[in-house]
């Protein structure tokens, strides 16, 4: 499906190839089950020019599509997903914020945030849309440049030389793609940039007028409180904007039939969170990050006790399987983040933690890493109840020897129950 996309990106315009990419490509939401998706590719193989004679193939597709959906096998061979939900009720002030979530200053941590309650391991603390948000870099074409949505019917710029994909003309121009449109930026400063330009028009439109919008500003750098809270913790951001962008990170299996817990996490995009980008660093987090198209969401992973700060890792996601020599690690913070990280691991409070003692003979062990040892197919042709069980036993080890973390067997299992979640959060 990838290679279609391409070929949809540098077909030119008007040209049969244009149309043979669409009928290649709904081939492949056919063989995945995304039967409206197929015919809607369909479509548009027959708008752009796709050859006359060999249409019949398309019609044949046509008519084995409307039998399945007849049968009722639309999105069959898709695994469910497990949506992002809130374990609280909604901020009153904040969307996508739980209630049990406030903004705390104090002249070591400046602005951060802390818990009204007990917080358990597995709870849904934040699932938060983007102000703004812009692709990594690295990205070829696999999303949605708008909502970062995953194998959809794309439809590509005829305007820019890369012909960005998106998922229909709402999308390309809520993403303001017409402003970074053909812009010409140096390839190492592309992703900042783009946020950048694409925070500042966001801004403008969230303010009713320019004056309003500097007073905010203003406002906020002089120190003081502002009304309009969602909309100025933003700006406030904004000039700090490399070091407050979240990643958006995927999971990518290493290969294929390869263990779920031998994968990593790549990024896909960068974007501003009003309320997220609040949350501190620490190498030793008691919530991970994890994103959903282009929804930041955080799950409490460490028991957290009311009143106590949030911490999430900066970092890639993939750093929380193992811990670095502290020499390593904080040179790796202060070249990725430019910044200390004074956390109990970097300031050596937690290392005296880090002995030989093994939890394998626990009796919730080898449930906690049973799916971790499976195949990402495996695990998802597990039903419902069984992906579970596995769930809460690992949930239930953490919960046990969390005053041993951190041990080589505790983040062994803190990071399957982080893969776990990012496959449950996604079709593929």
């Amino acid at each position: 499906m990838q290679e279609f996309n391409n070929c949809l990106r540098k077909a030119e315009i008007g040209s049969d190839e244009i149309g043979l990419a669409y009928a290649n490509r709904s081939a492949c939401f056919f063989k995945m089950g995304m039967l409206q998706e197929c015919l809607m590719d369909i479509e548009m193989a027959k708008k752009f020019n796709y050859p006359s004679h060999l249409m019949h193939a398309l019609n044949a597709r046509v008519s084995k599509c409307k039998r399945l959906l007849d049968e009722g096998q639309i999105n069959a061979n898709l695994c469910k997903v497990r949506e992002p939900v809130l374990s609280f009720n909604e901020h009153e002030e904040y969307p996508g914020v739980a209630d049990c979530l406030e903004i705390r200053q104090n002249d070591k941590f400046g602005r951060h945030i802390i818990t009204t309650c007990d917080l358990q391991i597995g709870q849904t603390i934040l699932v938060e849309e983007p102000f703004s948000i812009a692709r990594d870099s690295r990205v070829d074409c696999d999303r949605c440049l708008g909502c970062f949505k995953y194998a959809q019917n794309f439809i590509a710029c005829n305007n820019c030389v890369g012909r960005c994909l998106h998922c229909n003309e709402d999308c390309m121009t809520n993403s303001f793609h017409h402003i970074v449109c053909n812009s010409l930026i140096a390839e190492e400063y592309e992703e900042k940039i783009e946020l950048i330009v694409k925070t500042i028009f966001s801004a403008i439109v969230a303010f009713s007028d320019i004056d309003r919008l500097m007073h905010t500003v203003e406002l906020l750098l002089d120190g003081k409180g502002t009304s309009d809270l969602t909309n100025a913790h933003l700006i406030l951001h904004f000039v700090h904007v490399v070091v407050n962008q979240v990643s958006l990170n995927e999971y990518v299996k290493l290969e294929t039939g390869s263990r779920m817990d031998f994968g990593f996490f790549l990024p896909y995009a960068h974007g501003m969170y009003p309320f997220g980008c609040y949350m501190n660093h620490s190498c030793l987090p008691n919530v991970c990050s994890m994103s959903v198209d282009n929804r930041l969401i955080c799950k409490v992973i460490r028991p957290i006790k009311k009143g106590q700060q949030i911490f999430r890792s900066y970092l890639n996601p993939s750093n929380l399987n193992y811990i670095n020599p502290l020499t390593d690690r904080k040179l790796d913070v202060e070249k990725q983040l430019h910044m200390k990280c004074e956390c109990n691991l970097c300031s050596g409070d937690a290392w005296t933690m880090l002995h030989d003692k093994s939890l394998k003979q626990s009796p919730f062990w080898k449930d906690a890493t049973a799916a971790a040892n499976m195949t990402e197919k495996a695990f998802r042709a597990l039903s419902n109840e069984t992906k579970e069980y596995y769930e809460n036993r690992t949930i239930k080890f953490l919960e046990m020897y969390d005053r041993f973390h951190p041990l080589n067997d505790t983040l062994c299992v803190q990071w399957a129950l982080i893969v776990m979640w990012n496959v449950l959060a996604t079709h593929f």
